[in-house]
């Protein structure tokens, strides 16, 4: 069992200081570039989040789910079910709202308003996954 909470741990956190370094980091960053390098730069790093981000947030969400099963009544399941609620609701999120301006970004085709647009509501999925790691994390002590 401490090996599969290790594993979810390390699994969720890192994730949520991945994208918490693009919203306040990186894309911060990128933003200072000249429009030639951000339009060369921006669709690299989509194409490599794109691609394993999905399996990430997937891995998470089955991780969050074994744990509420695993942990049998108490207060323990019920922030296990909200932090997995939390989780499934940015991953619909992620492929309702960003997901389609990543593809646009990742071939070439969006310019930097969208990549705006984008980030502003990347912020929000930060914030939604932050709530759902501290649900998670309360579920497990």
């Amino acid at each position: 069992m401490h090996i599969l909470d290790l594993l979810t741990i390390f699994c969720t956190v890192s994730m949520v200081g991945t994208e918490f370094t693009v919203a306040m980091i990186l894309n911060p960053a990128l933003e200072r570039l000249d429009a030639g390098t951000w339009r060369k730069t921006m669709p690299v790093l989509a194409q490599a989040m794109g691609r394993a981000m999905p399996f990430w947030y997937g891995l998470a969400l089955l991780l969050i789910g074994v744990q509420t099963y695993l942990r049998y009544g108490g207060d323990s399941r019920w922030w296990l079910m909200t932090a997995g609620l939390l989780w499934a609701a940015g991953i619909v999120y992620s492929i309702t709202m960003l997901v389609p301006i990543n593809n646009r970004i990742a071939v070439g085709t969006a310019g930097v308003a969208e990549h705006k647009r984008w980030d502003g509501l990347h912020k929000w999925r930060v914030v939604l996954l932050v709530v759902a790691t501290t649900c998670l994390l309360r579920g497990m002590v």
